[in-house]
């Protein structure tokens, strides 16, 4: 990819789909994929875009993107290791209000990012593999329109803070996606044992 697309395509996601004065703008890492698609869903249903960064750096055309939207609200999806807190700080000039939404372990964040957005009692919840993005990317346009949170689990097991929002959502349902090699049959029997309150 030219040195130029390469860098443009920080921002392109804020142009596409929001305004100027906008509520609230999500700020991820461009350097790895989890936590900005598990914001996407939120963020796809309330119609706030997400803008990327890297890990120790503010791209140009990022803070372009930000000074043409003017947000209200700035939410930083991702710990430090995801989003440092240099580059954390370089953000708080562009909003009123600046927050993170941030776990120990990329699956707690999702967990984190979906209790901050969905109340108890969703219709539906999605569960993908934490480990690769196709799967969970084809979801998140559905998940956006249906208003569902996006959980993201490792083939090793479910993690505690995976099973604790599961417990809190009690969905009517749950979709995986992927087969099995990306969630293993002994993970979804995990899954199906948390919302069938037997785990």
């Amino acid at each position: 990819m030219p040195p130029r697309s390469r860098r443009r395509r920080w921002a392109r996601p804020g142009r596409q789909c929001a305004g100027e004065n906008i509520d609230k703008v999500y700020i991820a890492t461009g350097e790895n994929f989890p936590d900005a698609l598990a914001g996407a869903a939120p963020a796809a249903r309330d119609g706030y875009p997400i803008l990327l960064v890297k890990e120790n750096n503010l791209p140009g055309a990022t803070s372009m993107e930000l000074n043409r939207l003017n947000p209200r609200e700035i939410v930083v999806l991702g710990g430090p290791a995801a989003v440092s807190d240099a580059v954390y700080n370089k953000l708080k000039p562009y909003a009123g209000a600046i927050s993170r939404m941030g776990g120990r372990t990329l699956y707690a964040t999702a967990a984190l990012i979906s209790q901050q957005h969905y109340a108890p009692g969703v219709d539906r919840v999605y569960v993908t593999t934490g480990a690769n993005f196709p799967d969970a990317l084809s979801g998140v346009p559905v998940a956006g329109m249906q208003g569902a949170p996006i959980l993201l689990v490792p083939k090793e097991g479910v993690p505690s803070s995976v099973a604790t929002e599961l417990r809190r959502l009690q969905p009517n349902s749950m979709t995986i996606l992927g087969g099995e090699v990306a969630v293993p049959a002994e993970v979804e029997r995990q899954l199906r044992a948390v919302l069938d309150g037997s785990s």
